[in-house]
């Protein structure tokens, strides 16, 4: 008989099996208050529970027993001990409420339906967790019921005919479905996941698997724990907006986080393509992602499939608010939700498009025309791709009345910020407002309050990234004058912090961890922190952490900051320029106790917490959710279709793994048997090498042989047999012409035969097998010695010292990018202010004929990016038609010369030139847009290179693809425009050569070399080939042509004379062809025959150098650091005298900014990355045309040895030891004694004497090293190649000179030592006789160990850019070098300077040196001490060392001496 119960209960949770009290007491407290618990056994550890035994434990008979007790009733059954998550029980019956639902289970660990592999490492909850998070909401069918719970429909229940149920779950009668969203675990065994049924699972199970990598990632249980669900919009970009969000999501608990992020690509300027959706704690997958059709650029009015998904996670996750942080990448659909809504102003956006605007300006209206007047003068770094103003506008109006209409509450970090968004939208005014200040969170470890020492001039921390708006103008500004009053130390800085380094008194880290910045603080004991914005932030979260840390900040008076700091009692503010901060940097310098009274003041003022913020933010949000509770739903065919596939996906990719693992071992295992391969290949190498030079030899001496006899037998026969030698040698050559056809005709039968034919399939295996052999020796010797190499470093410098070495060895530079023009140029006329001076430089001469437009963007470019250079502006108009003449008027400082007719290209160009004031003319085209540093690049090469006749830029279309990297005239008169439509930053395009022409859309060439050649040649008037013709003049007057790669000019080609050569101006492209033609064909003869395959231009463009030769070094040379890099830039600079063209790769294949161009400017091809990143392809592909290889230092050399003998065994291998390498070491071992550095320099020797065996010639530096290895290996060549200098001369005399000079690099271990030795041993001693002297130490990085002797006495300079004020200043440079190998560099060059030097035995070895003579050598200490303070006060002394080493730099080591001995090597 039915049970009688309260009308409240509706659902019935009976439990069967055995738990304990405390399961059911928990159980007790989890049941909705709809819901009667019940027992299905005798007996119930709690009172008060109906307990009624089931006979049995099947399905039919629970069921039987709950439609008996309580007919029409939903039941939901549950296992005694099941481990069940919060709400479970509503969770399940939300199910019951769908269509046709019979029963309802969760996901488990007992059956196939187990989403989780790795259940058994986690906890249940945790699992359910990510189920809610990742699950789709949907309701799978399964056909059966999950052991552990099961929800049942009551009238379902009602008509199910029991006696009909199988034995099993399986195959139930009725619609059974899974809760995706849902998870509970038993006690028993646990059951992995099965391929199927329940492969829709599949995308689940992979979301599942990435988030339990995430560490303790546990999202929160959406809709389900009481808390309200907050929905963040923010961009992809990071920065404090994303800060903010991370810190209101982790300090706020009362409700739940989620982030809607949009992500783009800079590049592309487009930063909406991909939305995903974040829990607040940013950690795991995405919880949802999609990619959108229709990228937004920057903010959309309205977007369809942004809308659908916007309202898909507001459905799912239950959201009950939105806190909008920012709409870049979004659409305005944010603020249409119809929920409450809070929109955080971080900044203006999208109100105003430029984000880094001072919007504190009183004088600036912020008006339309303000509008169009910013987007115009926006430049390269504008973050949008849109500059048209009425775009703007219309998303600022649309923004405006989404904001209003929403009724959203604006929260703004300061009341400044809050001001400027009201200002620029009063619309806003009658909205709720509230200022709410970001907290700060808690270091890590709380940081130790010290106070600096005393010092002479005050520390100043800048920390943060230097870039346009955030210092980067205001400190280039101060330093000249800062260095007066402190030093500063650049912390974070960034890549912008690069064009720092080498700067005196500057220090720079370029990045750290921030948790990191209290022990950093605590360890600089700076005196005060730099915030140095020009545009005015909305709060700065860098002044929050100087004050956290105690650090008094000097601050710019704008924005925020001029908010938040009282002046002079937490801080110091001052107008943003740099004279009046200065001015108060100055002051604070000059009366430190004000920063003491502000540290002071910051002990008692605590930053604003998280805990504050997040409580100002709770009173603008909701704290209640709504009642509701998210949806389930069942999956459609095509949604179900779906996870099948992705569960398909992530099992191939578990294939994929293994197969990965086993792909790894084989590897591995043809590693051994390559090497194994390798060995032998290299020992029947050497025995071939051998054959051939014993073969040679007989050869040699046969032939000195028949050349005696016949030199004999020509004396006495010659008349009698000149008759008979002529008939014999033409029946010889009939005879040896049959032989070669009848040997052509064997060949092709051979190659047409069936065993050609079958053996072709081997001899290709042959080839991939010797390429696959060489990749995996290069790998594994590359590897190897790297391995050494980071050892080797670990053990001299320890980690941090490795891993600063290696971050500047990686520090990556970027190759120049071309910026690329959207749509046609609009320039107004009036705004163009063009510079004048009085006697300009260069005359830029601009032809036109109509199209105004290109010619204003033209004169635009001109005027913005006029540089050092001075220079006129002559504009010819030839006749325009157009608003040409009415618009010119309107330029200022423009020289308009006007034709009376219409002259065509030439005539124009002449008539410019006539005009001209410059010492230079430079020939411009109209549709041409310049870019910064173009002109100094043409003048650089004009300096640089004496012989240039003209010089042409870098041509690049609009769109950024290359249009010219000079031309190439074949000996046809026909033309080839050099790496057209290609990469314009491709390193084939970017190192200066001699070109055959250079388009005249910008030449230049010195005026009075014009007027000589009479100017362009009338004969190709109006246009086309005048250019050529020219180039071809320039050369006949003994002078070259040389393309500029520094210069790049954009141009619009085809906009001045079209494209057409049928038509128009361009048909006297073809007509002055046959004119060129007939007056240049004596020279043309010289000019290479044309091609028709792009792969044959390199050689054509560059065919005057007949040689090739490619050098491999470890770093790209830095000249100015270290006496190697001089060395092997001086020697690339002869290579070119010698008539080679050198291309060049670093084993880092890096682009350093400043010495890679400069490498470019002496001729070298330089090859970086991306452009090259596979050296085993570059000599598969290019090694053919090398006539030379030239392989630096022994740990680079050895992995490219068997590469350049496979893929190049025509070149000429040289290796280049620097210095021997084995021989230093060897030295430090002595000297330290160590056995360990002994084995490492037996090693070396090993590999570097390997290296000389196998290589055709090696290069040392001094005679000593020759004589050794002639002992080491008297059958190998060995030549000597020093350093090679410049001989500067003495330019300061005796008496205007003072101190001590010591220059060396201390990634040089050997330099290290010196000084270290110096400054302990030495220095004291001369400080005693000479007290005023002082010791300047160039050179970086400067060694820790080195500090503790710096004072006013021992500076310590770093790097300096420029050596020469301390070469013509100092009176000594000293070379105390304790051990080492090759010529010492700093030695050459201070004797190249005129300048005495004091040195060891160890530092003069090998370089001719007469000992008292050329320079004092002192083997100890007080030796070296008395040698310095006898030459510092012996004015004969010192000037007959400073003649003598002049006089031995001359002889041994100036250009015309290296010159000389590299001739000799490479004949």
């Amino acid at each position: 008989m039915p049970e009688t119960e309260s009308n409240v209960t509706s659902v019935r949770l009976l439990v069967h099996g055995s738990a304990s009290a405390a399961w059911w007491q928990a159980l007790q407290q989890q049941l909705p208050a709809q819901a009667a618990l019940a027992c299905a056994s005798a007996d119930c550890p709690l009172d008060g529970i109906p307990c009624q035994a089931v006979a049995g434990d099947s399905l039919a008979s629970l069921l039987q027993q709950a439609r008996t007790r309580w007919p029409q009733q939903d039941v939901i059954l549950l296992q005694a001990g099941t481990q069940t998550p919060p709400r479970f029980a509503e969770r399940l019956l939300a199910a019951l409420a769908l269509d046709g639902v019979l029963a309802a289970s969760p996901l488990d660990d007992s059956s196939a339906w187990n989403p989780c592999a790795d259940a058994a490492s986690t906890t249940s909850e945790r699992i359910d967790a990510l189920c809610r998070a990742y699950g789709r909401g949907f309701a799978l069918d399964s056909g059966e019921v999950s052991l552990l719970a099961s929800a049942w429909q009551g009238r379902g229940l009602a008509a199910l005919d029991l006696a009909s149920l199988p034995s099993g779950l399986a195959s139930l009668p009725g619609r059974c479905v899974r809760i995706d969203t849902l998870y509970l675990s038993g006690s028993g065994t646990r059951s992995k996941p099965a391929t199927a049924p329940a492969s829709a699972l599949g995308e689940l199970r992979q979301r599942l698997a990435q988030a339990l990598q995430s560490g303790d990632f546990q999202p929160a249980l959406f809709g389900y724990d009481g808390r309200p669900v907050l929905l963040h919009v923010l961009h992809g970009w990071g920065g404090g907006a994303e800060r903010f969000v991370r810190d209101l999501a982790a300090s706020d608990s009362a409700h739940a986080h989620l982030v809607l992020l949009a992500r783009g690509n800079f590049p592309r300027r487009r930063f909406g393509e991909v939305l995903e959706l974040y829990d607040g704690s940013f950690l795991g997958p995405p919880l949802r992602q999609l990619v959108l059709p229709r990228p937004i650029a920057d903010t959309a009015l309205a977007a369809y499939d942004w809308q659908q998904f916007f309202h898909g996670v507001l459905a799912d996750y239950r959201v009950d608010a939105l806190l909008v942080s920012s709409l870049i990448g979004h659409s305005l659909d944010a603020l249409r939700s119809g929920l409450p809504t809070c929109v955080v102003t971080h900044d203006c956006y999208p109100l105003w498009p430029l984000l880094h605007r001072d919007f504190g300006d009183a004088a600036l209206p912020f008006d339309a025309a303000q509008l169009h007047s910013d987007l115009a003068a926006a430049d390269a770094e504008f973050e949008f791709a849109c500059r048209e103003p009425r775009y703007w506008q219309a998303l600022r109006d649309g923004y405006v009345r989404a904001v209003v209409d929403s009724g959203a509450t604006l929260a703004a970090p300061s009341r400044s910020a809050l001001a400027n968004v009201l200002r620029l939208a009063p619309e806003f005014g009658a909205l709720r407002q509230q200022v709410i200040a970001h907290g700060l969170g808690q270091w890590p470890q709380p940081p130790a309050a010290s106070e600096p020492p005393p010092r002479q001039r005050l520390r100043l921390l800048v920390p943060g990234r230097v870039r346009r708006g955030k210092g980067a103008e205001l400190l280039h500004a101060m330093l000249p004058g800062l260095r007066e009053h402190a030093e500063l130390i650049l912390l974070g800085a960034g890549a912008e912090g690069e064009h720092f380094f080498g700067q005196r008194d500057v220090h720079v880290l370029l990045n750290y961890a921030h948790a990191d910045l209290p022990r950093l603080v605590a360890t600089l004991q700076p005196d005060a922190a730099l915030i140095l914005p020009t545009v005015a932030e909305t709060f700065s979260y860098t002044l929050s952490e100087c004050w956290s840390l105690g650090l008094p900040p000097i601050a710019t008076r704008v924005g925020a900051l001029a908010e938040r700091i009282e002046d002079g009692e937490t801080g110091f503010l001052a107008k943003p320029d740099a004279a009046a901060l200065l001015a108060r940097i100055a002051a604070i310098a000059a009366a430190p106790q004000q920063l003491q009274r502000v540290r002071a003041r910051l002990r008692t003022h605590a930053p604003r917490t998280l805990a504050q913020m997040s409580a100002d933010y709770a009173a603008l949000l909701p704290a209640a959710p709504r009642s509701a509770a998210p949806p389930l739903r069942h999956a459609s065919p095509e949604q179900i279709q779906l996870l099948v596939q992705q569960g398909e996906l992530a099992a191939q990719q578990q294939a994929l793994q293994r197969q990965a693992a086993t792909l790894k071992k084989q590897t591995q295992e043809l590693d051994q048997r390559a090497e194994w391969a390798s060995g032998l290949d290299r020992a029947l190498r050497r025995a071939q090498r051998d054959v051939r030079h014993h073969q040679l030899t007989i050869d040699l001496g046969r032939s000195e042989i028949d050349r005696l006899v016949a030199e004999g037998e020509q004396r006495t026969e010659w008349l009698k047999r000149t008759q008979d030698d002529y008939s014999r040698l033409e029946t010889e050559f009939e005879l040896r012409t049959r032989w070669a056809l009848n040997l052509k005709t064997e060949l092709d039968l051979a190659h047409g035969s069936l065993s050609w034919r079958l053996t072709r399939p081997l001899r290709y295996a042959m080839r991939k097998l010797r390429g696959a052999r060489a990749r995996l020796a290069f790998s594994l010797t590359r590897s190897r010695g790297l391995l050494q190499r980071m050892r080797g470093s670990l053990k001299r410098r320890g980690l941090a010292g490795t891993v600063q070495r290696a971050l500047r060895e990686f520090r990556r530079g970027k190759p120049p990018a071309v910026a690329v023009l959207q749509g046609l140029p609009q320039q107004a006329a009036t705004s163009i202010v063009l510079p004048a001076w009085p006697q300009p430089q260069v005359s830029i001469v601009i032809p036109v004929y109509n199209k105004i437009a290109y010619t204003l963007a033209c004169l635009a470019s001109l005027a913005q990016h006029a540089g050092k250079a001075s220079f006129e502006v002559i504009v010819v108009d030839d006749c325009s038609s157009d608003d040409t003449p009415k618009s010119l008027a309107d330029v200022d400082g423009l020289r308009v010369v006007r034709n009376t007719q219409n002259l065509g290209f030439v005539g124009s160009c002449n008539a410019g030139a006539a005009a001209a004031h410059g010492e230079f003319v430079l020939f411009l085209n109209n549709d041409t847009v310049v870019t910064p540093g173009w002109l100094e690049a043409l003048l650089r090469c004009f300096a640089e290179q004496p012989d240039a006749g003209l010089v042409g830029a870098k041509l690049v279309y609009p769109d950024g693809r290359l249009q010219e990297a000079g031309g190439i005239v074949f000996r046809d008169g026909s033309g080839w425009n050099y790496g057209r439509f290609e990469d314009p930053a491709d390193p084939r395009y970017n190192f200066r050569r001699e070109a055959d022409y250079c388009s005249g859309a910008a030449i230049m060439l010195r005026r009075s070399l014009f007027e000589q050649l009479g100017s362009f040649d009338r004969r190709y008037a109006p246009a086309y080939y005048e250019d050529t013709d020219l180039a071809f003049a320039v050369r006949a007057a003994g002078l070259k042509v040389y393309y500029e790669p520094q210069s790049t000019v954009v141009h619009f080609e085809g906009i001045s004379a079209g494209t057409d050569t049928a038509s128009g101006m361009k048909r006297y492209q073809v007509v002055n062809q046959e004119k060129f033609l007939e007056k240049w064909k004596d020279a043309l003869t010289r000019q290479p025959l044309p091609i028709d395959d792009a792969a044959k231009a390199p050689h054509a463009a560059s065919f005057r150098k007949s040689r090739r030769l490619l050098i491999v070094d470890a770093c790209t040379p830095t000249p100015d650091q270290d006496s190697g890099s001089l060395r092997m830039v001086n020697l690339m600079r002869l290579l070119d005298a010698l008539g080679w063209q050198v291309t060049f790769f670093s084993e880092n294949r890096l682009y350093l900014d400043g010495y890679t161009p400069a490498l470019q400017a002496l001729g070298v091809e330089v090859l970086y990355a991306p452009y090259m990143n596979d050296p085993i392809r570059l000599f598969r592909q290019r090694g053919g045309e090398f006539d030379a290889i030239l392989l630096s230092r022994h740990y680079v050399a050895i992995n490219y040895l068997g590469l350049a003998r496979l893929y190049a065994p025509k070149a000429k291998l040289i290796f280049d030891t620097v210095d021997l390498h084995y021989l230093r070491e060897q030295r430090a071992a002595a000297l330290e004694h160590s056995e360990e550095l002994k084995r490492k320099a037996e090693r070396t020797r090993a590999q570097e004497l390997k290296l000389i065996r196998e290589c055709d010639a090696t290069l040392v530096v001094s005679p000593v090293e020759q004589a050794l290895l002639a002992r080491e290996l008297p059958q190998a060549r060995v030549d000597i190649l020093s350093n090679v200098h410049e001989v500067f001369g003495c330019r300061t005399a005796f008496a205007e000179r003072k101190d001590l000079l010591f220059v060396g690099s201390f990634q040089h271990p050997p330099n290290e030592d010196a000084m270290l030795w110096f400054a302990r041993d030495i220095f004291p001693l001369v400080r005693t006789a000479l007290p005023e002297v002082r010791l300047h130490v160039i050179g970086q990085p400067v060694p820790q160990a080195l500090r503790e002797f710096e004072s006013e006495h021992f500076v310590l300079h770093g790097f300096v850019a420029d050596l020469e004020p301390f070469m013509d200043g100092c009176r000594i440079s000293v070379a105390p070098l304790r051990y080492g190998a090759g010529v010492k560099g700093k030695v050459n060059m201070a004797m190249s300077y005129g300048l005495p030097v004091v040195a060891t035995t160890a530092a003069v070895e090998g370089m001719h040196i007469q000992a008292g003579s050329d320079v004092l050598v002192a083997t100890d200490a007080s030796g070296f001490a008395e040698a310095i303070v006898r030459l510092y006060d012996d004015a004969a002394l010192w000037q007959t060392l400073s003649a003598n080493g002049l006089a031995n730099v001359q002889r041994h080591f100036s250009f015309d001496a290296a010159k000389k001995a590299l001739a000799r090597i490479l004949a």
